[in-house]
């Protein structure tokens, strides 16, 4: 049905940039974060190691893998390992790194909790009080 000439059009509203709103859904999954987690805290580690170390299911974790790769979160690279030939591995990209520690930071979370190395505070932000163990507080106040 061909659309009524006499309606108004929808104005666009703004948005973020798309290469913002793909990393925004590709951080939406709790499994890709473990995973963001897991790479912040131990650097490199391999296919294995990182099914290991996060509660993803063995037949997704190449789907959220190629997600953070194809978001620029993660790089997959090949590395010999003396024991057992070539292994895939992957480490977080410094884009990453700054997004996970300034979320971290702007949230005043608890980094050892995690064992995040080195997550510092990027924004002026502290914050009073804490919800359930993370750390994290709903009142951002203004450093003076």
């Amino acid at each position: 049905m061909p659309e009524n000439q006499n309606e108004p059009r929808m104005e666009e509203k703004p948005d973020f940039p798309e290469p913002i709103v793909r990393i925004i859904k590709t951080l939406a999954d709790k499994q890709r974060r473990q995973i963001l987690i897991e790479l912040r805290r131990d650097g490199e580690l391999s296919w294995s190691q990182l099914l290991e170390g996060t509660n993803v299911v063995k037949g997704t974790l190449n789907s959220h893998l190629n997600e953070l790769e194809a978001a620029g979160m993660i790089r997959n690279f090949s590395k010999e390992n003396p024991t057992s030939g070539e292994h895939s591995y992957y480490e977080i990209t410094p884009l990453a790194t700054r997004i996970v520690d300034a979320l971290f930071g702007v949230f005043n979370i608890q980094k050892t909790a995690f064992k995040i190395p080195n997550a510092t505070p990027l924004l002026p932000i502290h914050t009073l009080g804490q919800v359930s163990g993370y750390g994290i507080s709903l009142e951002p106040v203004i450093r003076r």
